[in-house]
């Protein structure tokens, strides 16, 4: 199953934060997911994705 949606990334959101969510429904079974950013600026979204690969995703995949 993928879920997509599950959590929304704000700005000052802590990698704790982003961590727990991501990897809430791996622990629950799904096969994938999405998570939106939220920004003010494109330069900002590419900010704060280039983020989460680099501090969060790395430690769930």
């Amino acid at each position: 199953m993928i879920s997509s949606g599950w959590f929304s990334i704000q700005p000052g959101s802590s990698e704790e934060e982003a961590h727990d969510a991501i990897g809430r429904p791996r622990e629950l079974g799904f096969a994938g997911g999405g998570v939106g950013i939220v920004a003010q600026s494109r330069k900002e979204w590419c900010d704060q994705t280039r983020k989460v690969g680099e501090e969060v995703l790395k430690e769930i995949v």
